[in-house]
């Protein structure tokens, strides 16, 4: 699960069911690369949340 982070006051649910195919599908981005989209890189900044989920 990826959970979509946006600076606009909410983001819709379609909207981030988009984003999500697109990491999960887009050919261009390695795996590393979509772990530090997904959590890794939030994990750096809020790491007493990194163990949660």
């Amino acid at each position: 699960m990826t959970w979509y982070g946006s600076d606009w006051p909410f983001a819709p649910e379609e909207t981030g069911s988009y984003f999500n195919g697109y990491l999960e599908t887009d050919s261009s981005i390695d795996p590393a690369q979509a772990r530090a989209i997904s959590r890794s890189s939030a994990e750096v900044l809020f790491p007493r949340l990194a163990g949660l989920g």
